[in-house]
């Protein structure tokens, strides 16, 4: 049997726009324990009903994560986590056009280092 986790519950801890529903769902075994959720990190740690322990990094935590390092203006953190877990690069951008316009010069030299 499987029991399906929502991340919606936790929408108001996150920088989301309240009024779009967040579609990520993850489908877990009954009786998986939630063992750690480290703040200001983006990973999840279970423990499985046999004893195993699984991380994983929910998307919606992760692109809260990358757009603070955005915000921040650390552009070489942002694009290595984009990177390492497969997120479109469009975000740099999306996130903030303006900002993203007047700091190309900034993006430029923090990803040629």
């Amino acid at each position: 049997k499987l029991l399906l986790f929502p991340v919606a519950e936790y929408a108001a801890e996150l920088k989301t726009d309240p009024l779009k529903p967040i579609e990520d769902e993850r489908l877990l075994e009954r009786g998986a324990l939630l063992v750690a959720a480290p703040p200001g990190q983006h990973r999840v740690v279970l423990q499985m009903p046999r004893g195993n322990l699984e991380a994983f990094h929910p998307r919606q935590l992760l692109v809260d994560r990358i757009r603070s390092h955005l915000d921040a203006a650390k552009y070489r953190e942002a694009v290595g986590l984009m990177r390492r877990h497969r997120i479109d690069m469009n975000l740099l951008h999306d996130h903030d056009p303006s900002a993203f316009r007047a700091n190309a010069h900034t993006i430029v030299e923090q990803l040629d280092a």
